[in-house]
C-alpha cells in the first residue's frame, strides 16, 4: 500500500531505491574489479545463509535486496548481519 501511494505521489519507493543502489554497486564493481581490491558489501548483505541471494524481479530486471535474516527494519544490519559482514571483510583483508 505504501509503495502504491508513493508511486501515485511521484516519490521513490523502496524498490526504486534498491534498483538505484544495485546499479551503483554494479558500476563500482565493474570499474574496479581486476585493477583494485573490491569488497562487495552489497553482495554479502544480499547473500542468505543458504547461499541464495535475496532479490526481486520486476519488468525482467533482477534487483538484489538486504537478506531478511540480516535485518529487523529492512534497511539496517542486525547483529547477525553485522557479524557476517565483518567476517567477510576480515577474510577479504586477509587475502590482500
Amino acid at each position: 500500500m505504501k509503495g502504491w501511494a508513493k508511486r501515485i505521489l511521484g516519490r521513490a519507493t523502496a524498490r526504486d531505491l534498491n534498483r538505484k543502489r544495485n546499479e551503483y554497486n554494479r558500476l563500482l564493481v565493474q570499474a574496479y574489479s581486476g585493477t583494485d581490491p573490491v569488497f562487495d558489501l552489497a553482495k554479502v548483505e544480499s547473500t542468505r545463509r543458504d547461499g541464495l541471494r535475496s532479490e526481486f524481479i520486476e519488468s525482467g530486471q533482477q534487483t538484489f535486496t538486504l537478506a531478511p535474516e540480516f535485518t529487523r527494519d529492512g534497511g539496517h544490519l542486525n547483529e547477525a548481519g553485522r557479524r557476517i559482514a565483518a567476517e567477510h571483510l576480515l577474510l577479504a583483508l586477509a587475502k590482500l
